[in-house]
């Protein structure tokens, strides 16, 4: 059975049988798994900062199931581990590059780089059978041929996955019975892959023809694309900006939030931020942006609705108008951010209104009850990457209504809404 023997994962020193091995540098690496024998892989770190490492059991000459683990490998440090007997294909992949080496019964197993991929090439005298490691995003098809002296005996195609592996024994992959010790194998395929043979304990790389080699050193192989991965932020503050000329006005710790203009033409501007370096971990890339609020009230029918980062940090405090009648807002408290305040009492926005891009991020028709989205725009994502690699310019978004006319407010249920169903949400994808 191809595994992980129990308690092999553990610190270790070099061993004689590692200083004849040739090491591999790199983060994502393959190492093929002798029949007979357990293999002897070591790992070793040596970046300054810790990486995670997965080790994934990807493809067998027989049907045992796949098995993956992960490990944490510090900075400068050194681990072992011994996969069981088997024929087999380990991938390694890592946030950094690693060293790594393999022996199989005193044997060097090789170590294949995915940079070191050919798109054509030859193996000589194999004799159980072939192994192809595919890295690319796509699944490749090979064309394989079986050569006794002069001519081609056999020849044959093999399909090996995206992102996947194939061993196949040449009886089975041949008609015509292999084994002479003349005989060698030629491939080619439209895309690159790391091709090799397999003996009893021993491992035969492709040799790669000039014209291959070429484009080796001509493309390079394109990463696999990391998976997406999701959250749902709720706001960490929110509050309106209600238009006086004294700052009087606010409301902080209400269940709504406004924008547009009321019957008697005062402007309301909402807004909202949210804490993305609590749920997203730094350095990642940010895909897609949506922003949705829950409209509860309306005096008109659409009406564009702008998104604008704010330049300037504000507050939320305690001002608290209730529920029916809060399009008025309630007495500013300490902290509030108001029409002519970042912080109540003391604390001003440059400019009366708020301190906000002139650009908008995100523009939208905003009509009727129920959810309403912004997003996923190019603005907005690259917004929410920069607030995630500079944290201290997220600062939010200010929501400007139509204010070229009278009586355009829309009331949006706020994070204090309760139940919290109709409260903001940010959803944000990355990888």
């Amino acid at each position: 059975m191809i595994g992980y023997s129990t308690g092999v994962l553990r610190s270790s020193l070099l061993v004689v049988s590692f200083a004849l091995a040739s090491a591999a540098v790199a983060a994502e690496l393959y190492v093929p798994l002798s029949g007979r024998a357990e293999t002897d892989i070591r790992l070793a770190n040596p970046c300054e900062r810790s990486t995670i490492v997965t080790i994934d059991l990807m493809a067998t000459a027989s049907p045992i199931p796949a098995e993956t683990t992960q490990i944490t490998l510090p900075a400068g440090q050194t681990t072992q581990f011994t996969a069981c007997e088997g024929y087999g294909v380990l991938r390694i992949d890592a946030d950094e590059r690693l060293l790594i080496t393999a022996v199989s019964h005193g044997v060097v197993v090789p170590v294949f780089d995915p940079q070191e991929a050919i798109a054509d090439g030859t193996i000589t005298t194999p004799q159980s059978g072939v192994g192809v490691v595919n890295p690319d995003v796509v699944p490749a098809t090979l064309t394989v041929s079986l050569h006794r002296a002069d001519r081609i005996v056999d020849e044959t195609s093999l399909e090996v996955p995206a992102r996947g592996a194939r061993l196949v024994r040449l009886d089975r992959l041949f008609t015509t019975s292999p084994g002479d010790a003349n005989d060698w194998l030629t491939f080619s395929a439209p895309r690159r892959v790391l091709p090799f043979g397999y003996n009893e304990h021993a491992f035969t790389a492709a040799t790669p023809t000039a014209a291959s080699t070429l484009r080796h050193r001509a493309v390079r192989l394109p990463s696999a694309p990391a998976a997406p991965q999701t959250v749902v932020l709720a706001p960490s503050k929110d509050n309106t900006l209600y238009q006086t000329t004294n700052g009087s006005l606010s409301n902080g710790s209400g269940v709504h939030i406004f924008a547009g203009t009321t019957n008697r033409a005062e402007r309301r501007r909402a807004l909202i931020a949210f804490d993305l370096a609590s749920e997203i971990p730094a350095g990642k890339q940010i895909t897609r942006v949506v922003l949705t609020l829950f409209v509860s009230q309306t005096n008109s029918g659409p009406e564009p609705m702008e998104l604008h980062r704010v330049t300037a940090d504000w507050g939320e405090g305690s001002s608290n108008a209730g529920e029916s009648r809060d399009g008025i807002g309630a007495a500013s408290r300490q902290g509030d951010a108001t029409w002519i305040h970042t912080f109540f009492p003391d604390q001003r926005w440059t400019r009366p209104g708020g301190d906000f891009d002139a650009s908008a991020d995100s523009t939208a028709q905003v009509d009727g009850f129920g959810n309403f989205s912004w997003g996923s725009s190019a603005a907005m994502i690259a917004r929410v990457q920069g607030w995630l690699d500079q944290p201290s310019t997220n600062l939010g978004w200010i929501i400007l209504g139509n204010e070229a006319r009278s009586a355009t407010t829309k009331r949006f249920d706020s994070r204090e809404i309760t139940p919290n169903e109709t409260r903001p949400t940010l959803t944000i994808d990355f990888k």
